[in-house]
């Protein structure tokens, strides 16, 4: 979604659905691509300004054609590059049967310890509490974060001889030059050598970057490294999760339209980590609200495919911190009902996006009109009633007259096809501000759409003085995940609960949280599922009101102004959200790594979540999209999950299974569902004890189907039971049995 970008839209602009075609109906190009080709060929775009983009292919060609248009190639993983082409090269790459996808949308990133280490049975972990042999503090695993930068003189960052514990540092925010790192030719950065130089001579101006990137919320950066990575030596207290752990990081450029940044943060770091020989988990406490939520993106699908791509890797993002905030919209369309929702003209343009998957959306039939709202609400006009298939790979124009024939307002329409979804998008330049837009579905079928900014769920009129409002759509909190790699199936997604109520301050008086909950979720922690069903987010964490460090800079300034804000030594402040939950999370994987140095991160992930601890605040039925499978517990992550019953393939067209009632007394059903592989040798449901131990199997003959499981002599406790299909584990889920 084009939010708060000043793109001029040139293309000529007919009344009433004008089309402009783009040759073929598989759509190739998303929104702001088609923008800018329709721009370009109108002659207001420079055809030789290199534009940053997802492209998804045969890799050997689309590398020749980034060469013949003289364009840099960056990397590549699987069949998804970041590359850089000229706007003049967009048409030769459309038209390519060699290119499969192109996206450029920019990404509108936002940012999104003392008690947290005890809350997630840490403080074992790294004491070496049996039956471990040894303590894990992260010695040897490389804790890589992309996010606002970090303050690398703080004393929690440096070891026990004064050397930073930061091996690299890419600032995105530092114009080019010659030490822009290579291939993606911006920004500065440097070396754990050109640190420790700045930290003995206390020189920060030679290097910069002190984690104030543009954000409003400058230090978030080092509160996040902090929790993952901080030792505590400022104060001997408030240690992060793994406090001899390698540290990179990225310092986000959140004023960037370069839709790459993220991915070019994850290659970066993941290449550094390789030349130093460890294992690497990457955080990224940072996310878009807007877009499709489902992973389906060329973003979300490439940091898929870097995270995978050997083991020895994890990936692990917060899930946003909108759970209290109504931004989406999504209903079952019926053709009794004509339903509609209000979007406002937010200053800069209305811009509403549609999801849906193409067998809900087929039959669904939209209009897009106008209301006035002051000073009375009232319907001025709309366009007709039409299906998604004249739009897809087209703009539509249409213009909206009142009753004098004067404009109202221009609406842009273009529609997509990726994989097995419609994106279905509405650009729209209102002449006046004191209009509502009104998306208006009738027909049937099913679709979502999120607006951070725009939806109107407030000030609605009475049905008495304006009687259409019986039939308002109001936005919900449901489905409040941040987009693209937050919905990933490989990437682990942490919501946040409530950490501690009472800290001491800087002048050691209590200080206690107004509406403290002790061990409930926060009521802003975003919350699943992903729009195509999937359970988000996978774990909680406690990230509410952490005690972690920040920029030593503002530490004078708060000792006089902000004593409350701050630890007895000044050293740290009290932060909170998922933001500081994911770290968290990053931290306990980087500590398996250390116990299990090869593993992969599906099987770290799999560690973490199958050992989740369940109470009375979580309930016990998780998984759900509130808890995810419940609060993190790194000690039995890393003692009562193995490897064995964890290697599920992710990758395979994914499977139904289902028991119920779970947990279970006596007996249960498990329904499972593979209908998808027609033709198979071998089919099994196994159940596992939380050892990874198969206690029992099930022979399939069918590849959709019901079994029943009998308790017999199995003991009370958790379990996990796994659809094998042709020695390919498909899916895993939890038992408990009473």
């Amino acid at each position: 979604m084009i939010k708060k970008l000043c793109i001029l839209l040139t293309v000529a602009i007919l009344v009433f659905s004008h089309t402009l075609s783009f040759g073929q109906s598989q759509t190739k190009f998303d929104f702001y691509l088609a923008f800018k080709q329709a721009n370009y060929k109108s002659g207001h775009e420079n055809g030789s300004e290199l534009l940053p983009v997802f492209v998804k292919g045969n890799m050997a060609a689309i590398k020749k054609l980034v060469v013949s248009s003289r364009g840099v190639f960056k990397y590549s993983y699987g069949n998804i590059a970041a590359i850089q082409i000229p706007i003049g090269a967009l048409q030769t790459f459309y038209e390519s049967n060699d290119v499969i996808r192109m996206e450029g949308q920019p990404s509108h990133m936002h940012v999104l310890n003392d008690t947290m280490r005890v809350r997630n049975h840490m403080v074992e972990v790294q004491m070496g509490q049996a039956p471990l042999t040894k303590g894990y503090k992260g010695k040897g695993i490389v804790l890589g974060f992309i996010d606002s930068g970090i303050d690398f003189l703080h004393p929690d960052f440096c070891d026990s001889n004064g050397k930073s514990r930061v091996q690299f540092l890419w600032d995105q925010n530092q114009p080019s030059g010659p030490n822009s790192p290579q291939p993606y030719g911006y920004g500065m950065d440097w070396t754990k050598h050109q640190i420790d130089s700045v930290v003995a001579n206390n020189d920060v101006a030679a290097i910069n970057t002190m984690d104030s990137s543009g954000q409003l919320e400058y230090g978030h950066g080092t509160n996040v490294a902090s929790v993952g990575a901080g030792n505590g030596l400022s104060n001997g207290l408030n240690m992060g999760a793994d406090p001899e752990g390698d540290i990179i990081m990225v310092s986000y450029n959140f004023n960037s339209n370069n839709p790459t940044l993220l991915t070019d943060a994850t290659d970066y770091i993941y290449n550094k980590a390789k030349q130093l020989g460890e294992p690497c988990v990457i955080n990224a406490s940072l996310g878009d609200y807007e877009g499709s939520h489902d992973g389906y993106d060329l973003q979300a699908q490439l940091v898929d495919s870097m995270v995978t791509a050997k083991s020895g890797q994890c990936f692990v993002a917060a899930a946003g911190n909108a759970g209290d905030v109504p931004f989406h919209v999504g209903y079952t369309v019926t053709p009794n009902d004509t339903n509609f929702t209000w979007f406002a003209y937010d200053g800069y343009q209305v811009d509403i996006q549609v999801y849906a998957d193409t067998a809900s959306f087929r039959n669904v039939h939209f209009s897009i009109g106008v209301d006035q709202n002051s000073p009375d609400f009232v319907f001025r006009g709309q366009t007709h009633y039409n299906t998604i298939f004249p739009y897809i790979g087209h703009f539509v124009h249409d213009t909206i007259y009142n009753q004098a024939h004067q404009r109202i307002g221009i609406i842009t329409t273009y529609g997509q096809i990726i994989r097995n979804s419609y994106s279905l998008e509405f650009y729209i330049k209102p002449d006046s501000t004191s209009y509502f837009w009104r998306l208006s579905t009738t027909g049937s079928g099913k679709f979502d759409c999120w607006d951070f900014a725009n939806i109107v769920h407030s000030g609605l009129p009475a049905p008495a003085t304006f009687p259409a409002i019986v039939n308002y759509k109001a936005p919900d909190t449901i489905e409040t995940l941040c987009t693209s790699f937050q919905c990933s199936p490989h990437v682990i997604t942490v919501g946040n609960y409530w950490n501690r109520g009472t800290t001491i301050d800087y002048d050691t008086q209590y200080v206690t949280a107004p509406n403290y909950l002790k061990c409930q979720l926060t009521a802003n922690s975003s919350l699943g599922p992903t729009r195509d069903g999937r359970i988000k987010p996978d774990i909680t964490a406690p990230g509410n009101r952490v005690l972690s460090a920040y920029p030593t800079q503002f530490r004078a300034y708060d000792i006089v102004n902000a004593p409350t804000t701050i630890d007895v030594g000044g050293w740290h402040n009290i932060d909170g959200g998922t933001s500081m939950a994911s770290p968290e999370v990053a931290g306990t994987a980087a500590m398996i790594f250390g116990l299990y140095p090869t593993a992969t991160n599906d099987q770290v992930r799999n560690m973490i979540i199958y050992c989740a601890d369940q109470d009375n605040c979580t309930g016990f039925s998780l998984p759900d999209s509130y808890w995810g499978y419940g609060k993190l517990d790194a000690f039995k992550a890393m003692t009562g999950c193995a490897l064995g019953y964890t290697n599920v393939n992710t990758n395979v067209t994914p499977s139904d299974l289902n028991v119920f009632p779970n947990p279970m007394s006596q007996s249960c059903e498990i329904t499972y569902d593979f209908s998808t592989i027609k033709d198979f040798c071998t089919a099994n449901i196994t159940l596992y004890d939380v050892m990874g131990k198969a206690v029992k199997t099930v022979e399939l003959k069918n590849n959709q189907g019901n079994v029943t499981l009998t308790k017999g002599d199995l003991q009370a406790g958790t379990y996990f039971y796994s659809l094998t299909v042709d020695e390919t584990r498909l899916k895993t889920e939890k038992l408990v049995i009473l």
